[in-house]
């Protein structure tokens, strides 16, 4: 999910990531993006943690789910296990 359009550059602090309130800001926006979805329960926003990140429960598989914004490995590995899964809906 993308807060920025892709022609834009995200917003970068001088550490090179996004500054705290923006971080908030998205930690707010998915959790509230999550609460309006009815497979989905518990929605947790964590946005003081070292790392920000939002827990939620999907209801169809009894899942628990946490999403990050500062680990681009995990965004990768969410890309990877999407494809996968695509591929397995297709046989």
């Amino acid at each position: 999910m993308l807060l920025y359009t892709s022609s834009e550059k995200p917003p970068v602090g001088p550490d090179g990531w996004q500054n705290e309130r923006e971080e908030k800001a998205k930690v707010r926006a998915v959790g509230d993006a999550l609460d309006t979805i009815k497979q989905v329960a518990n929605v947790q926003r964590i946005a003081n943690a070292r790392v920000p990140i939002v827990k939620f429960l999907h209801l169809p598989t009894g899942l628990s789910c946490d999403v990050s914004f500062k680990n681009m490995m995990s965004v990768l590995n969410s890309r990877y296990t999407r494809f996968v899964s695509l591929k397995l809906i297709q046989r």
